[in-house]
């Protein structure tokens, strides 16, 4: 409105005078005015994380690498590496060490997850052109370790009815658990399921 207002004013001033050349004056100024440059500016792109292992299924104690890749508009900030929802491993606030342009890497490694299956998912922290993203989860499987058992009896030889006191020696990736102790393979003097 403000626009057409002034090319009538401006318009009606040239007529009055008569003059073309004013009137193109007029004209070529209303035109600039007309056209009024306009700045458009975005918001945040969307991202995707996707995750990695370097080894799936791995051993109890094994040091594993997990690759964070990020993609959008060459994104910056970092990558928190969950199991389950909780940081593992010293893994938060990793920052992208690997990629370039829209795509980057973080990684972590760690030899801290413990035997079993465990449920990872890398999460994107965002910063001001690109969005926050959460990696679909990935199923991490650390198998059991392996283990030895040696048994020992004191005294040995024993006479009838003098007390004998087994001891069993586990060895393993910090075992827990009990130990049945059997003769033959059946359990004696009360010694099934020894902490």
């Amino acid at each position: 409105p403000t626009v057409m207002a002034t090319a009538k004013v401006a318009y009606a001033s040239a007529a009055a005078d008569g003059g073309r050349s004013r009137c193109s004056t007029a004209c070529r100024a209303l035109q600039s005015l007309a056209t009024p440059s306009a700045s458009i500016s975005s918001g945040p792109v969307a991202t995707t994380t996707a995750l990695a292992s370097s080894a799936n299924p791995a051993a109890p104690g094994q040091s594993v690498t997990f690759t964070a890749t990020v993609t959008g508009t060459a994104p910056t900030g970092t990558v928190n590496f969950r199991d389950g929802g909780a940081t593992f491993g010293g893994c938060g606030a990793v920052a992208f060490t690997g990629g370039a342009g829209n795509v980057r890497t973080a990684q972590c490694t760690t030899s801290a997850l413990a035997a079993g299956t465990h449920s990872l998912t890398a999460v994107y922290s965002g910063d001001a052109g690109n969005l926050t993203s959460t990696s679909p989860t990935l199923t991490q499987s650390i198998g059991l370790a392996t283990s030895s058992t040696t048994l020992t009896a004191s005294p040995n030889p024993a006479a009838p009815g003098v007390l004998v006191t087994f001891t069993a020696t586990v060895t393993g990736s910090t075992p827990t658990g009990t130990v049945n102790f059997k003769d033959g393979g059946v359990t004696f003097g009360g010694c099934g399921a020894v902490a």
